[in-house]
């Protein structure tokens, strides 16, 4: 078991070289599945023969993360880290800490457990031998964040969407932003929701009810919402 230590690539292979479909695409490539956010859980499935990769179990996808992005954990540290009854969650499109130096990002809907003072995070760090130890770091002032999960209602829907508004797209969330289906993955994580982290098995979590108008209809419908 295993808990990251930071936002991390998950790779469909143990690399971090890039795969590019052509010699000018320098934005989508083809090994870059997803990225994991700090205090997140994974089971650890394999590792590569070098030690540098943990091929991992996540809450919606497998693939290849930085062994050095993990702290293994026994199970039971890991599932009370997981099930804190204290935490906050990311509202905003990021929330960057100081962990002892170092930069850590974690992006809108993160879920971080709270220190028994509230203004501190407890955030998953790696000892000596790669094990878990917890590190209590200072929630900044005046961060988009909010304790427990934000009320699910029409209104924080659209302004936890508008606040990607102006951001790039960041393929399988690469230059630390998001695509499209983890726009919307991340949007609803604000609630508390778990949903794919695909585009086509979101649409397929949504109970059947998908949009299937033409592209002017869609249009129209847009226009009337405005």
């Amino acid at each position: 078991y295993g808990l990251l230590t930071e936002r991390c690539n998950l790779r469909s292979l143990p690399t971090a070289t890039p795969v590019f479909e052509s010699a000018d695409d320098r934005d989508f490539d083809q090994l870059q599945s997803t990225i994991l956010n700090p205090g997140e859980g994974v089971v650890i499935l394999q590792r590569s023969g070098d030690g540098l990769w943990f091929f991992v179990q996540a809450s919606t996808y497998r693939g290849w993360v930085s062994s050095g992005s993990v702290a293994v954990a026994e199970r039971q540290a890991w599932l009370d880290y997981l099930s804190s009854e204290r935490f906050i969650t990311v509202t905003g499109i990021k929330l960057v800490l100081d962990a002892e130096g170092r930069r850590i990002v974690a992006e809108m809907g993160t879920k971080l457990p709270l220190a028994e003072n509230d203004k501190t995070l407890l955030l998953p760090q790696r000892d000596a031998a790669g094990y878990l130890k917890l590190l209590q770091v200072k929630l900044p002032e005046g961060s988009d964040t909010v304790r427990g999960y934000l009320p699910y209602n029409r209104e924080n829907v659209l302004r936890q969407a508008f606040k990607f508004k102006g951001q790039p797209y960041g393929w399988g969330g690469l230059q630390e932003s998001v695509d499209c289906s983890s726009l919307i993955m991340d949007v609803y994580r604000s609630f508390g929701f778990t949903l794919p982290r695909d585009a086509d098995t979101q649409e397929l979590a949504a109970a059947g009810k998908t949009m299937t108008l033409q592209q002017a209809e869609r249009a129209a419908q847009l226009d009337a919402a405005a």
